[in-house]
């Protein structure tokens, strides 16, 4: 889990919000796995109704997948708005 301190620190540095704690239960779930990218996004966007650019990094850092794919995902299917 130590390696998860970065994504940690930057959701906290955002808010309390209990919406980033719901995104991060989903990710420990999958145990950041990359596979659970799609699932992730779904849970953004349930929490805030869309995905914004701060969210994608954030769950491309935590996730460790590129920045690229995650935006190449949540452009192609169309139940993601940004």
């Amino acid at each position: 889990m130590e390696t998860l301190q970065p994504f940690v620190e930057k959701v906290s540095s955002l808010s309390d919000d209990p919406r980033w704690r719901h995104v991060q239960q989903t990710m420990l779930l999958y145990g950041y796995q990359p596979h659970a990218l799609i699932e992730v996004l779904h849970t953004v966007q349930e929490e805030f109704g869309y995905l914004d650019m701060q969210a994608l990094r954030l769950v491309s850092d935590a996730l460790k997948v590129r920045p690229s794919k995650v935006f190449g995902v949540a452009t192609f299917y169309h139940l993601f708005t940004l």
